[in-house]
């Protein structure tokens, strides 16, 4: 791809890389520092037990494991502006053998039985490695990510997704750390949008996930009327095929969708620029936690399945800890604080009258639209 701006609302293609094998692990490491763009590695995983993985290999050798399984409408059966979120989707839990049974339509599926597969997908996302096959010390071993600089680093630091066709992820960016995505089996869609441009993305922080920015826009079917900015996105495109790994530089918007039956892990890559964003998290918890708690009601329609709900004293806690690795990490000079100070700093920094004025025009505009 060459170094030419894309014009408002082209699509660019993603760079690969076919030749890297050649590269020594310290000499990927250094590389992937320097990357600024999304990029495709060839020929990296060909070695990984993990290739041979498929529903099939799953519903033989772990036909009896329990998942949880989320399931959502096929893009075509429904007919929206607005992002399919988590706490829109259904979820229910399965056996690797009946969630074979059900993307082949055979036989007992279990409680996926109600699901049409011609209406509906269903997604083993987000999945602990280290947690969901703690028992199978083999698939844990089966990732490797020493090739890519990162020794020691197996599937216990990595995620598991497997889904049907049409399952997918909602636009967000991570928070933390670069993501290396390795595509295992079938093909994914990869839409991805450059930090620089995330004041398009109508960044929003409802439903609650922590390390997870969502965005309001449908990024496959974008309400120009209601996100005008929208339009001068610059989207980057890709599918991984099996054997691909995709780097995600931090803080890139992407959303995803399984084009097939699809199986996929990731893992996230700490750094050093993680310490600011651990406290812009704890921060944005204790006040999203705060103020819909006091609403009162189910967290259903607010916090993600995946998320806990935590108390005052828990998110504070949080805090005062981000705080304090912050200070000690960057050899900042700093003064014992009690936890009121702590509440105290984030009421007048979030309250201070530059911020509350930004907050207040940005709040406005949520209700108001701008007259030709």
């Amino acid at each position: 791809m060459d170094d030419q701006p894309c014009r408002p609302n082209q699509t660019c293609k993603v760079d690969c890389l076919l030749s890297t094998t050649h590269l020594s692990p310290s000499q990927f490491y250094t590389m992937m520092d320097t990357l600024t763009k999304p990029t495709i590695f060839k020929g990296m995983i060909e070695n990984w037990e993990s290739r041979q993985w498929s529903p099939q290999y799953f519903a033989q050798h772990l036909g009896q494991l329990p998942v949880k399984v989320k399931i959502g409408p096929k893009y075509s059966a429904i007919s929206r502006n607005s992002p399919m979120f988590e706490t829109d989707c259904c979820y229910e839990i399965c056996t690797m053998q009946q969630y074979q049974r059900w993307l082949n339509s055979d036989g007992d599926c279990g409680s996926l039985s109600p699901y049409n597969p011609s209406l509906c997908w269903c997604y083993i996302d987000y999945q602990y490695i280290a947690e969901t096959f703690k028992a199978y010390p083999a698939i844990r071993q089966s990732i490797d990510w020493s090739k890519f600089g990162f020794h020691g680093r197996l599937g216990d630091q990595s995620t598991f997704w497997m889904g049907s066709q049409g399952a997918n992820t909602p636009c967000h960016y991570d928070t933390y750390g670069y993501n290396l995505v390795a595509q295992l089996y079938g093909r994914k869609k990869w839409l991805l949008v450059p930090p620089d441009q995330s004041e398009c993305m109508y960044p929003i922080r409802l439903p609650y996930e922590e390390s997870s920015v969502f965005s309001a826009v449908d990024i496959k079917s974008p309400n120009h009327i209601i996100h005008p900015k929208f339009a001068h996105v610059t989207i980057y495109e890709t599918i991984l095929e099996p054997g691909d790994v995709l780097f995600v530089p931090k803080h890139w918007w992407h959303d995803v969708e399984c084009l097939e039956t699809a199986i996929s892990v990731n893992t996230w890559i700490e750094l050093p620029s993680d310490d600011v964003d651990r406290l812009c998290e704890a921060i944005t918890r204790t006040m999203v936690f705060a103020l819909k708690s006091a609403e009162g009601g189910t967290t259903a329609s607010w916090l993600n399945p995946s998320e806990i709900h935590t108390n005052y004293q828990t998110n504070i806690g949080y805090v005062k800890k981000s705080l304090e690795l912050l200070i000690s990490n960057q050899q900042l000079n700093a003064v014992d604080v009690n936890e009121g100070e702590i509440l105290n700093g984030v009421i007048n920094s979030l309250l201070s009258p530059d911020m509350i004025k930004t907050a207040t025009e940005r709040y406005l505009s949520l209700f108001t639209s701008k007259k030709d």
